[in-house]
């Protein structure tokens, strides 16, 4: 993928229009969960909200597939994951979540076209602490570190 500042900056436009669909048309409900789907084969990246319901949809010109591009789809769901996730933590610093109801724990979770969970994305409960992947990256290793050194203490 090229250009992920620009591509960023493309998604965050969609999830901001997406919401702004959701504001406009379900003004009295609230949202628990939104979907967004990445797909290559169309250079599409489509926002639905907890029900299914198409938000928004737009083409992505850096996912289009070319014969020299062509990445599998384990590769393209890891890339897709790094920058739509950063697109909704920034999207999130700017406060675009307060501006819709939602119902928590509200969550965005990367789907892929069948609607199965990719990753989640973002999550929102004022009941617990946010954890998104930054935070949990390393996790085991850090773990296991912290073992080994209690392990060498006790010896």
């Amino acid at each position: 993928m090229e250009n992920k500042g620009q591509l960023q900056s493309s998604i965050e436009i969609a999830i901001r229009k997406a919401a702004d669909k959701y504001k406009s048309e379900f003004p009295e409900s609230a949202l628990t969960d939104l979907f967004i789907q990445a797909n290559q084969d169309k250079a599409e990246l489509s926002v639905y909200d907890d029900e299914n319901h198409l938000l928004y949809s737009t083409q992505i010109q850096a996912w289009a597939n070319d014969e020299e591009e062509d990445e599998d789809e384990e590769i393209f769901n890891q890339e897709a994951e790094q920058v739509v996730g950063a697109a909704v933590r920034k999207c999130e610093s700017n406060g675009l979540f307060k501006e819709i109801n939602i119902l928590e724990p509200f969550s965005v979770i990367l789907v892929d076209n069948q609607f199965d969970t990719i990753s989640e994305l973002f999550t929102i409960d004022s009941d617990q602490l946010v954890i998104g992947d930054d935070l949990m990256k390393d996790w085991e290793k850090d773990l296991d570190n912290f073992m080994e050194q209690i392990a060498r203490e006790f010896k």
